[in-house]
């Protein structure tokens, strides 16, 4: 998970603020790329201190108003090239 796409980030560590156990508020980015090498095959997966859910999955908890107490942002997932892994909408 990064804030951007490059070749190299794939073996980086996630090294973010907003990546860390939530003892203070720190601004978590509006859009961030997930680098795998993994077939996407899921609606909804909790990892990285978060929440990963298709937009068909995000949709559906909106329409109940189960979000209002998290902060949403775009995902992108791509290949270690930087195709994308995925049709449709993902959010974490």
């Amino acid at each position: 998970m990064h804030e951007s796409f490059s070749e190299d980030k794939y073996a980086e560590g996630m090294n973010y603020e907003w990546n860390r156990p939530f003892f203070e508020q720190v601004e978590f980015p509006k859009d961030l790329c997930l680098i795998t090498r993994s077939k996407i095959q899921f609606d909804y997966y909790e990892n990285f201190f978060g929440h990963i859910m298709s937009g068909k999955f995000l949709s559906s908890m909106e329409q109940v108003n189960a979000l209002q107490d998290y902060v949403i942002a775009n995902l992108e997932v791509v290949s270690t090239k930087g195709k994308p892994k995925v049709n449709g909408l993902f959010s974490l």
